[in-house]
């Protein structure tokens, strides 16, 4: 698992430099399974995927490539690693 925080802050893993987008604004979880999560912190002006806003502080599924916006700022998805997949016959038992 990774966590990626989203933000205009100093701080955040992906910093957005827009005063519209809140200083600690959004997280994404990357899951080992590949499963990607978006949470909304709360911000002032919002989080939509596919152009639907997102309820704060509620997890969401989302997928590589989808349309991610943070207030006026479009996700860039070459600032979001990914996680390679486990591979099971390397881990003992």
């Amino acid at each position: 698992m990774k966590l990626i925080t989203i933000g205009n802050s100093q701080n955040a893993t992906v910093k957005l430099n827009s005063t519209f987008v809140s200083s600690n604004h959004a997280e994404i979880i990357l899951i080992d399974n590949g499963d990607i999560i978006l949470i909304d912190k709360g911000s002032k002006n919002g989080t939509y995927v596919q152009n639907q806003k997102i309820e704060p502080n509620k997890e969401v599924v989302i997928r590589r490539g989808d349309s991610v916006r943070f207030a006026d700022v479009y996700l860039d998805w070459s600032t979001i690693p990914t996680i390679p997949p486990i591979d099971y016959g390397k881990i003992k038992g």
